[in-house]
């Protein structure tokens, strides 16, 4: 089976055009892709660094509509130190620190981060 010239010239073409890093990548007929599954926007998780006493909480907020917010997933680096539960709510637990992450259940490449570090001292987060 023998390809026809012209279809090679298109393949190769659009190979070169998906490697354009300048360039977000494209959907044939649908345009460019923009954030994570379903043109999402990136998760910015809102502080994304912050200080808080042992035995304190805070919650942390992250940019998704109410209607997506069930899917979502919050987890920490260090659970020993800075728990974290599905509602964003932080818990310092011992001192240290930990990082905070938020992503989609269905979307593992989009993630927000944040940094959270717990003092022994009391006092208001900071």
């Amino acid at each position: 089976m023998r390809i026809h010239p012209a279809l090679v010239a298109l393949l190769s073409a659009a190979a070169v055009a998906a490697c354009d890093v300048g360039r977000p990548p494209e959907i044939a007929g649908l345009g460019p892709v923009v954030g994570g599954i379903g043109g999402r926007s990136p998760l910015i998780i809102t502080p994304n660094q912050v200080q808080i006493p042992v035995a304190t909480t805070l919650p942390l907020s992250v940019n998704v509509a109410d209607s997506l917010r069930s899917q979502v997933f919050w987890t920490s680096s260090q659970p020993s130190f800075a728990s974290v539960n599905q509602l964003g709510v932080v818990t310092g637990l011992s001192p240290g620190t930990a990082i905070i992450v938020v992503r989609f259940i269905d979307d593992t490449t989009s993630r927000g981060i944040a940094t959270v570090t717990v003092t022994a001292g009391n006092g208001a987060p900071r």
